[in-house]
């Protein structure tokens, strides 16, 4: 039960992941269009108002990013979750296994 509650914790890592990755492109987003608006020579307020569409338009497009990384994690973490055999059943050992896919083959 301890490995699937560090699971959760861990989990819980991932889902604020859209946030920062938003944060971090949108302010990238917004360094590369104040320098390009810069070196193209534009008005302050173009480079400004240019700078700010282009932040938000990274906000928004690195959240949803996140949101399916974070998505796809949890499914993969809760299919994984319910294939593991929690019981105290046993398992079989890798030279049962191996002995059974090379006979199959």
């Amino acid at each position: 039960m301890d490995e699937l509650n560090g699971r959760e914790l861990e989990l819980e890592h991932w889902k604020g992941l859209p946030s920062r990755l938003a944060a971090c492109l949108a302010l990238a987003g917004f360094s590369v269009a104040i320098v390009c608006g810069m070196v193209a020579a534009n008005e302050p307020l173009t480079i400004v108002f240019r700078a700010l569409l282009a932040m938000i338009a990274c906000w928004f497009l690195a959240w949803f990013a996140g949101g399916v990384i974070v998505h796809a994690v949890s499914r993969d973490d809760s299919v994984f979750a319910k294939r593991e055999d929690i019981g105290g059943h046993d398992h079989d050992t890798d030279a049962e296994v191996h002995a059974t896919d090379s006979a199959a083959a």
